[in-house]
């Protein structure tokens, strides 16, 4: 007898990762990367059974924005970051 998955692991890019979850979970498949950092996909009104293992980049950023302000003790910098998921997060 054929044997169905029960959940989905991946993908490695969150550009990847965000139309597959939200066909997985349209089919009711929960799907789980330790890659994919995308803040994007922490809506769960659009990925309501995605899951990672790894924080998403706006926790990183916030990270970054608070050693640059109170390590470094810069007020202004400018962002340069690609245009996808993961680099607009950082802008």
């Amino acid at each position: 007898k054929e044997q169905l998955p029960c959940a989905f692991v991946g993908a490695f890019r969150s550009q990847t990762s965000i139309p597959t979850a939200i066909l997985t979970g349209l089919k009711g498949y929960p799907q789980f990367s330790g890659v994919s950092q995308s803040s994007q996909l922490d809506d769960k009104t659009v990925f309501p059974l995605f899951g990672r293992t790894i924080p998403s980049t706006d926790a990183n950023a916030v990270a970054l924005l608070d050693y640059w302000y109170n390590k470094l003790n810069l007020r202004h910098v400018a962002i340069l970051h690609t245009d996808n998921s993961f680099g607009i997060s950082y802008a």
